[in-house]
């Protein structure tokens, strides 16, 4: 991921973290992202996919209070976009709002982060 970024111009760190999900710092218009992806396995058909998240970078107290869900910037988004579409390997990518995600109104996602 951290390649494809750059392959858009996008700074990030030098290796993401890899341990049960990957986890990119990712820099745009002078503001720090993090994009953190997992796989969700069903438990039931053992089959599953990924999902991603795209946090700000605002220190651990405003974390705590939810900030780093608050104001990211829509052209984080479209970056992130842009390198999964472009990867080759990545297929039906869906975006969200957090908090419809969390209740599990997943039907409300858009093919493009410009249309949630």
């Amino acid at each position: 991921m951290s390649e494809r970024l750059r392959a858009e111009g996008v700074q990030t760190a030098d290796e993401p973290d890899h341990v049960v999900f990957w986890l990119v710092a990712f820099l745009v218009d002078g503001n720090k992202y993090w994009f953190e992806v997992a796989y969700r396995q069903d438990d039931e058909s053992g089959k599953g996919d990924w999902v991603g998240d795209i946090e700000r970078d605002v220190g651990p107290i405003s974390t705590l209070f939810r900030g780093a869900k608050a104001d990211i910037a829509p052209a984080a988004a479209r970056v992130i976009h842009r390198a999964l579409a472009g990867s080759g390997s990545v297929q039906d990518i869906r975006w969200h709002f957090y908090d419809d995600f969390m209740v599990g109104r997943e039907g409300n996602g858009a093919a493009d982060p410009g249309e949630t």
